[in-house]
């Protein structure tokens, strides 16, 4: 029996989420030729030149990804997608595809667009938001 691993689904990454057309955008990811590795839904992303690319910086996080999208297509020029850009959402923090070392500084900054990052949604999550 070989293992496989399945992509992740929206449902990993968003446990809640209102109104879907307001949290949502259609972002262009930019080409890049040398991508070796697809980007799945859960990638952080950041804006450079107008254009969004896998996030490196934490505190640039602006969006998370919500499609996944091959390196192929990237290499072959610039991709449509759709990512979350805004809230009111809540999203689950492993299912956050950045490095460990820039994930408090993009937690930071998705607060500041009302998307709250939880180590273990529940129901007692979709309540109102509190500051910590």
């Amino acid at each position: 029996m070989s293992n496989t691993t399945e992509n992740p689904r929206i449902d990993d990454v968003i446990f809640y989420e209102t109104p879907r057309e307001y949290c949502r955008e259609v972002i262009t990811l930019a080409q890049n030729e040398s991508a070796t590795e697809d980007l799945l839904i859960g990638t952080v992303l950041s804006t450079s030149s107008s254009k969004k690319i896998a996030c490196t910086t934490g505190s640039s996080t602006d969006s998370i990804l919500l499609e996944n999208v091959s390196a192929e297509d990237l290499a072959s020029g610039d991709v449509q997608a759709v990512a979350l850009v805004r809230g009111p959402a809540i999203v689950v923090q492993d299912a956050l595809i950045i490095s460990s070392n820039q994930l408090s500084a993009a937690v930071t900054a998705l607060k500041t667009l009302n998307i709250i990052v939880r180590t273990q949604p529940d129901a007692t999550s979709v309540g109102p938001v509190t500051t910590d």
